[in-house]
C-alpha cells in the first residue's frame, strides 16, 4: 500500500501546551542537524547505540529524505519555530507489513509527552499504509522508552538479549493503546483549558468609557459577579473603567493574565491577540463578529495562528463569553442578561442567542449551571475540547450542548461516549432541515451534517438527543437536580384524567411500569378526595400545583408510599 504524507496538525503536550506535528521535508535538513546537536551524549547513545556525533548528519539527511520515497514516514514536533523532536518508521524490505521506528526528543523538551505524541501519529500513519507492526531495539537501561512502550502495549512480550530489548508496537491502535491516547488527550485538554474556565486573573480589552457596548457590559458583569481574582481593563486612553484602574497596554499590566476578553472591532482583533500573546496571556475569548461567519475565513485563520504561536487557547470569535459559577472563581464573563445560579450543569452553545435563551431559561426554572461556554465560530476550542475538560470535573453532573456542526465527528463520538459513561450528555443539533443547515452556514460558518448521520452519531456516542432547547434544559433539570430512581416503577399524579392517560401511555412506550393494585390502598388513604385514586392519580380539576394544606406525614413515610 502506498504511503500518504500525514497532514500537519496542532496537538497538546502533557502540560497542555500547543505544539505542531508535521511531516519532515528536505528543507528541514539544517533544523534537523541543529536539533541533533542539541541532544546530550546520553540521549544520542540511547537513540544510536553510540555517542559519536559523526552520525548526526547522516541521520538528519535520512529523515529529511524519507518523505515521498514510499519507504516510510518522518515526523517532527515544532515548538516556537524550531524542531524539538523527531520520529520515523521505515519499512523492512523483506516484509513491508513491518517497519522499524525511532524517536528522539531533545533534553530540554523531555517530560512533555512528545515521544508519546509522535508514536501515536506514527502508528496512525503506519496503520493507514498497511503496516501492522512497528518494532525497534531499545537499550536495556533506556528506562524512559521502556516505560513508555510498556504503558502503550501492556502485556506484550519484549525479549531481552545482550543488553538490548526488542520493542514491538502494533500499528492498529489496540484497546490499551487507544485508552492511553484518550487519557493523555483528556489530561492535556484539562491543563490547556484551565486558564479559560478557571482563570486566576482576567483582562478586558474593548470596554468603552461611556459604559455602552459589549465590552463594557462584560467588564461590568465580571465586576458585579465578584470574580475572585484581579480584573484589568486595557484601554489606550481611559484612566478608570467600571471603577477599576485601566492600563494603556498589556505591557503595563502588573502581571501576566490567564484570560483575555477581546471586544474590539474586527480589524483590531489580530493586533490585540498578538499583544496579549507577547504578554504571556494563556487564553482569549473573542466576542467580536465579522470573521468566517461573514466569509472572511482568512482573517479567522490568522487569529488561530497567532494564538498557536503564543500558546494560547482561543474561544470564538463571534461568541457570547464564558461563565464559571464555582465559589472559588465566580466568573461571569459574558453579556447575557441573566447570570445563572450555581449548580451542576455544564453548558456549551455554538450560538450566542441560544446561549442567552438557555441561561435565561435556567434562571427562570431554577436550574443551576456550573460552567457555560459560548463557542461561536469554534476557530479553536470546540465541543470536543470541552467534553474532554468536563470528563474529570467533579462539579459537573451533566453536560448539555447546542451544536450546529461537528469539526471531528469520530473524535466527538469517542470523547462523548467516554463522558456519557460517567455523567449524562445531552445535545440539541441545530440545522435538522435544509433551510436550517443553510442558516447555520451563514450564522457560525457551520458545516452541514445530515440529520440521519447526527442520529447515528449520537446513538453511537450515548448522547441523549433533544429536539428543542426547552426539552434539553427540562431533561437536564431532572438529571442534575433529582436523585437517580432505583427502578422502573412510576407514579403519575395530575389534575386531569386525559393527561394522566397520555402520561401512562408514554411511560409504557419508554419501558416504565405504572403499577396499580399494590398502590391503590395507600393512594386512597393519602388523597381521599381524588377523582381517581388509582395510578395515574387524578386529583380533580380543583387541585393546583401548590403544596397541600393537609398535614403531611414524615418524608420517610411518603417515600415508602410511592408506588
Amino acid at each position: 500500500m502506498a504511503l500518504r504524507t500525514p497532514p500537519a496538525v496542532d496537538a497538546l503536550d502533557a502540560d497542555g501546551r500547543i505544539v505542531r506535528i508535521r511531516p519532515i521535508a528536505p528543507g528541514d535538513l539544517a533544523a534537523l542537524i541543529a536539533m541533533h546537536q542539541r541532544c546530550t551524549t546520553a540521549d544520542l547513545r540511547y537513540r544510536f547505540f553510540g555517542s559519536g556525533r559523526g552520525v548526526l548528519g547522516i541521520e538528519a539527511r535520512r529523515l529529511a529524505g524519507l518523505g515521498g520515497t514510499g519507504r516510510g514516514v518522518a515526523l517532527a514536533v515544532e515548538d516556537g519555530g524550531e524542531i524539538v523532536a523527531a520520529a520515523s518508521f521505515e519499512r523492512f524490505r523483506e516484509d513491508p507489513g513491518r517497519a522499524e521506528f525511532g524517536v528522539l526528543v531533545t533534553e530540554e523538551h523531555q517530560h512533555r509527552g512528545l515521544g508519546t505524541l509522535l508514536l501515536e501519529h506514527l502508528a496512525l500513519a503506519a496503520g493507514a499504509a498497511g503496516v501492522k507492526e512497528l518494532s525497534g531495539q531499545v537499550l536495556g537501561d533506556n528506562y524512559k522508552m521502556l516505560r513508555l512502550a510498556r504503558r502503550l502495549v501492556p502485556g506484550t512480550p519484549m525479549p531481552y538479549a545482550d543488553g538490548v530489548v526488542d520493542v514491538v508496537l502494533t500499528a492498529d491502535l489496540d484497546g490499551a493503546f487507544a485508552d492511553e491516547v484518550a487519557a493523555r488527550e483528556r489530561s492535556a485538554e484539562r491543563l490547556s483549558l484551565r486558564p479559560l474556565l478557571d482563570p486566576v486573573s482576567v483582562a478586558v480589552v474593548g470596554a468603552s468609557r461611556t459604559g455602552r457596548g459589549v465590552g463594557a457590559r462584560i467588564l461590568r458583569s465580571i465586576v458585579d459577579g465578584d470574580f475572585t481574582g484581579p480584573v484589568y481593563p486595557v484601554h489606550p486612553d481611559a484612566d478608570t473603567l467600571a471603577g477599576l484602574p485601566a492600563s494603556a497596554s498589556f505591557a503595563e499590566l502588573p502581571q501576566p493574565v490567564d484570560l483575555v476578553i477581546v471586544a474590539v472591532p474586527a480589524p483590531a482583533v489580530a493586533g490585540v491577540l498578538h499583544e496579549a500573546g507577547e504578554a504571556e496571556a494563556l487564553a482569549a475569548v473573542v466576542v467580536t463578529a465579522g470573521f468566517a461567519e461573514t466569509g472572511d475565513a482568512a482573517a479567522q485563520d490568522a487569529l488561530v495562528r497567532i494564538a498557536r504561536d503564543h500558546d494560547m487557547r482561543l474561544v470564538g470569535p463571534n461568541c457570547l463569553g464564558v461563565v464559571n459559577t464555582a465559589r472559588s472563581v465566580r466568573l461571569q464573563a459574558s453579556f447575557a442578561a441573566e447570570p445563572p445560579a450555581a449548580g451542576g450543569l455544564a453548558l456549551a452553545s455554538q450560538s450566542g442567542a441560544v446561549g442567552i435563551a438557555a441561561l435565561a431559561h435556567a434562571s427562570r426554572t431554577g436550574l443551576g449551571v456550573h460552567s457555560f461556554v459560548s463557542l461561536g465560530n469554534k476557530a479553536d476550542v470546540s465541543g470536543n475540547d470541552l467534553l474532554a475538560y468536563w470528563y474529570d470535573d467533579p462539579a459537573t453532573k451533566a453536560v448539555a450542548l447546542y451544536l450546529e456542526s461537528f469539526g471531528n465527528p469520530r473524535k466527538f463520538a469517542r470523547i462523548a461516549r467516554a463522558v456519557a459513561r460517567r455523567k449524562p450528555v445531552l445535545a440539541v443539533k441545530g440545522g435538522r432541515s435544509e433551510p436550517g443547515r443553510r442558516a447555520g452556514r451563514s450564522h457560525t460558518a457551520a458545516a452541514a451534517t445530515s440529520d440521519t448521520a447526527v442520529d447515528a452519531l449520537f446513538a453511537q456516542a450515548g448522547v441523549i438527543r433533544c429536539d428543542t432547547l426547552e426539552q434539553l434544559l427540562d431533561t437536564a433539570r431532572v438529571l442534575v437536580d433529582q436523585p437517580l430512581p432505583r427502578g422502573r416503577r412510576l407514579g403519575v399524579i395530575g389534575n386531569a384524567g386525559g393527561v394522566g392517560v397520555l402520561a401512562a401511555d408514554a411511560a409504557a412506550d419508554a419501558g416504565l411500569a405504572v403499577p396499580d393494585a399494590a398502590a391503590r390502598a395507600r393512594l386512597a388513604a393519602a388523597v381521599p378526595d381524588a377523582a381517581a385514586a388509582a395510578n395515574p392519580v387524578d386529583l380533580g380539576a380543583a387541585a393546583d400545583p401548590g403544596p397541600s394544606r393537609r398535614r403531611s406525614r414524615p418524608s420517610a413515610n411518603r417515600a415508602r408510599s410511592t408506588p
